[in-house]
């Protein structure tokens, strides 16, 4: 039997020479595009090492678990005693991450996995990753935080989706797309910041989302799709002059009670609102306001409810120039703002 040893670094204390039994081990191969092997520990630890891109898998059985050779160890049913995935730890070598690669069954009522849930709750990826493939990830629903390297370009659409438990996502410069419904269902999330880069945002990537109240976006974003903000707390957006490609359904079936145009944008910002209301399947129920800022020679920024501020961060956070005070609506009620 195979013994490996795990030497971790926690605070200033060196823990070591803990010796974890090798349940479980194999190959990987994506014929030309990359190979390796993985392993599994008696202390819940998956290990995947080799070069190129892991192979995109499918779903299989009535459970539609990953196909993957470890994909039976990285869920499990209410109840059972079996060894499970705690930690996945992507070595460095490897550049993209396949289709469902480590995704956990769809729960029920969708397919009838009754009392199944994800088992992975860390993951460690490598300074050497390109692509993070679509549902690769997919109902990680003990997974709590995700650190995205440098060098990431792409996040592919329910790549986290289902992940109920994510409370932190650090994601790159560098990143140019996030896919539909990327972080979908990610109920813990309360607060993400986008960097300059990206330029697009799928279908209802953040899409019940329901404790999100903040989102830092860039101004590079060009496209926003449908429904990106349905069921999720955000009570304001406010848009970058210029930024006027965003789908009418953008805001459909959201809690977004305002939107800031720019004061040249605001014809097109009508227009889209506009179209949502002749659109059944359309909803901006929650939208009470359209409103418009200006920004002055000095750098600063007005807004057609007489509000100033430093900046359009500022302004997404809600901190006025005269002090530091959190915006208010007209019912003094405070405001969570969405910077885009």
């Amino acid at each position: 039997m195979k013994i490996r040893y795990l030497i971790l670094m926690a605070g200033t204390a060196l823990i070591s020479g803990n010796a974890f039994a090798e349940i479980a081990s194999g190959t990987w191969d994506n014929g030309s595009e990359g190979s390796g092997t993985w392993t599994i520990s008696d202390d819940g630890t998956l290990t995947v090492s080799g070069t190129g891109k892991i192979n995109n898998y499918t779903t299989k059985g009535v459970n539609y678990a990953s196909s993957a050779p470890w994909g039976s160890y990285i869920y499990t049913r209410s109840g059972s005693n079996s060894p499970k995935v705690k930690n996945v730890i992507i070595d460095e070598g490897i550049t993209d991450i396949g289709r469902y690669a480590f995704s956990s069954p769809l729960p029920a009522p969708y397919y009838g996995c009754s009392n199944c849930f994800g088992t992975i709750e860390n993951i460690s990826l490598p300074s050497t990753l390109k692509t993070i493939g679509q549902e690769s990830f997919l109902y990680a629903s003990n997974l709590s935080s995700v650190t995205i390297p440098q060098g990431v370009t792409s996040i592919g659409g329910s790549a986290f989706k289902g992940a109920k438990n994510l409370n932190s996502i650090t994601i790159p410069e560098g990143v140019t797309k996030i896919g539909g419904s990327t972080f979908s269902g990610a109920e813990n999330l309360n607060s993400i910041t986008i960097p300059e880069g990206v330029t697009e945002i799928g279908i209802e990537a953040f899409s019940g989302c329901t404790n999100l109240k903040v989102i830092n976006l860039p101004s590079t974003l060009e496209y926003v799709s449908e429904k990106v903000f349905q069921g999720t707390s955000v009570e304001a957006v406010i848009i970058p002059e210029g930024a006027t490609n965003w789908h009418f359904n953008a805001f459909s079936k959201s809690n977004v009670k305002v939107i800031y145009c720019s004061e040249a944008d605001k014809a097109t910002c009508e227009q889209n609102i506009a179209r949502c209301g002749r659109e059944w399947l359309c909803d901006l129920g929650a939208l009470e306001s359209l409103k418009t800022y200006t920004k002055t020679p000095d750098g600063t920024y007005i807004t057609s409810d007489g509000k100033k501020f430093s900046s359009l961060e500022n302004m997404s956070a809600g901190y006025e120039m005269q002090g530091v005070e959190l915006l208010t609506d007209d019912s003094n009620n405070e405001v969570n703002f969405y910077f885009m």
